[in-house]
């Protein structure tokens, strides 16, 4: 088996000239095609369902990582589904010539381990994952936008509302989904100041560039947290035509969006979100702005009044 090596290269031209003094990139986005569940499988086998093999090959391809700037300070987390795992370890580490993108995820998962004394680069996070139960009544009531191939619209338009009224505690709605997606850059917002400091000590090892991949689901975390930002930032008309481009679905295989957490050199933190979506090759809906950091904490008070 090839052994995936974590050494950072020699530091090139964009390096000695970049725009700033750190960085923390976060990319979230939806898992790659997956397997289809067998008629007589039990639901719970969801959680194992895997890529297919073109679907482990395009999430491959979508990995922005070069040999260059290589996966040293880059972990990835999927939700407990295997194939979300599965996705955000292919985008961190496609580009690395030792990934043929032929793996079954216990191969992946060894190649990329291979070389680390401790840990993992493959974590787990829940709240990337979803939760509905279809024998309850809001999961009932779900099912038939899901159906009628207009879930992400149900999700930010009545999910809210539909669980405040049932009582429901756990099912996923959008502010939930966006209130996960809020807690995961208010932790990198966190450690943007001493990750800085650490890239400036000269005693240290440090690169600039901090990478995290998160893979979720169709209409899931990254989409509602997206939803979210545009609705505080730009207004719910704008919101309306992100989701529309998404034809009410959300996100397709490997979709996703870049958050970057970037610290300039005289150590102020700016917010940054990337998001752009084309159509039969021409841009149907862009979101490319910086984000006041205290939207963040309106996200994340938000899930308070369901």
């Amino acid at each position: 088996m090839d052994r995936l090596k974590f050494v950072r290269g020699e530091e090139n031209e964009g390096e000695k000239n970049r725009e700033y003094s750190s960085r923390i990139r976060l990319w979230m986005g939806r898992h790659d095609d997956k397997e289809k569940l067998p008629p007589s499988g039990d639901k719970n086998d969801d959680y194992d369902i895997r890529l297919t093999p073109g679907g482990r090959k395009h999430a491959k391809e979508q990995s922005p990582l070069t040999e260059i700037e290589d996966v040293q300070q880059s972990v990835s987390f999927g939700s407990g589904r295997v194939r979300a795992r599965e996705t955000a370890a292919l985008h961190m580490v496609g580009k690395q010539p030792e990934i043929t993108g032929d793996e079954n995820f216990e191969e992946l998962e060894a190649k990329i381990n291979e070389s680390l004394k401790v840990g993992t680069k493959l974590g787990i996070d829940d709240r990337l994952d979803f939760y509905i139960d279809l024998n309850s009544e809001y999961g009932q009531k779900a099912l038939k936008p899901f159906k009628e191939g207009r879930f992400f619209d149900f999700i930010i338009n009545e999910s809210d509302k539909l669980a405040n009224e049932l009582g429901d505690k756990q099912s996923t709605t959008y502010s939930r989904s966006a209130k996960n997606g809020a807690e995961i850059v208010a932790k990198y917002l966190k450690i943007a100041k001493p990750l800085d400091k650490l890239v400036n000590d000269k005693e240290k090892d440090y690169a600039p560039d901090l990478n995290r991949f998160f893979a979720s689901h169709q209409a899931g975390t990254p989409e509602s947290f997206l939803a979210k930002v545009i609705e505080e930032t730009k207004g719910v008309e704008e919101r309306d035509k992100f989701v529309k481009s998404l034809d009410n679905k959300g996100f397709d295989f490997s979709e996703g969006f870049y958050i970057d957490i970037i610290t300039d050199f005289q150590g102020n933190t700016t917010l940054h979100i990337t998001y752009k979506k084309e159509k039969d090759g021409e841009k149907n809906f862009e979101f490319d702005e910086n984000v006041p950091i205290n939207i963040i904490d309106s996200i994340l008070g938000v899930e308070k009044e369901i």
